[in-house]
């Protein structure tokens, strides 16, 4: 979730001029609106609500802040009303300790740190570039220290994900499921390239529509369906 996913959810309830993201016991936004007629509607109509299926609920409480002093126009932080503030990303670093104990489960740094885009994956086991379908293959994982929950918590975020299979005979390579193309799209644009405990994730779409688990593998092959956990 970041400021443009918070904007098209809010802006529905009135004009928003400035969204601050930030991590504390997981994701906080403070959400300026034009109005405070505007900001009740939206607290009334969103409270409880889920940005994405199943997940992402939101928890809303009005700010004791007045105002909001946004320094740099990114998908951490925005102010609509000064399009010209800079970035802030003139140097972005991969060093995911400079972020402190927040991330530090994932050993991932936050979106909007780095590049959204890195190297496209692994032709031979990954769909073309551009052949959207709602399956991915991640490649470079850390086999030592990755599963399949924390596949489902970190690519959940970008949209409602289905499935989740670490491939048996190349544990650093595992395939994502989502319930929708525009979700897995989604997800590719803001982890591809991003750092994963110390290595660089390479996704892409998958030439697979659908992810399977052969019965003789279920013991070996872990895999996340909220639908059908077996």
């Amino acid at each position: 979730v970041n400021v443009d996913v918070l904007h098209q959810v809010f802006s529905k309830y009135g004009a928003i001029t400035k969204i601050i993201t930030f991590m504390k016991k997981g994701l906080q936004a403070l959400i300026e609106f034009a109005d405070i007629q505007a900001a009740r509607v939206a607290k009334q109509a969103l409270e409880g609500q889920n940005i994405y299926a199943g997940c992402c609920t939101l928890r809303i409480l009005f700010s004791n802040m007045k105002t909001l002093n946004v320094k740099y126009n990114n998908d951490k932080s925005r102010d609509f009303t000064n399009n010209t503030l800079p970035t802030g990303q003139e140097q972005p670093t991969m060093t995911t300790t400079t972020y402190g104990a927040d991330w530090a489960p994932y050993g991932f740094i936050p979106p909007g740190t780095v590049p959204a885009y890195g190297k496209i994956g692994n032709q031979q086991t990954g769909g073309p570039p551009g052949a959207a379908t709602n399956v991915l293959i991640v490649n470079n994982l850390d086999p030592q220290r990755i599963t399949p929950d924390k596949l489902f918590m970190l690519f959940g975020v970008y949209g409602d994900v289905t499935r989740v299979k670490i491939l048996f005979n190349r544990p650093d390579t595992a395939l994502i499921a989502f319930s929708s193309p525009v979700f897995a799209e989604t997800a590719m644009m803001h982890l591809n390239g991003r750092p994963l405990y110390d290595k660089v994730l390479s996704i892409n779409f998958s030439k697979l529509s659908t992810i399977s688990l052969p019965r003789e593998a279920v013991c070996v092959v872990c895999e996340r369906d909220d639908r059908n956990i077996q």
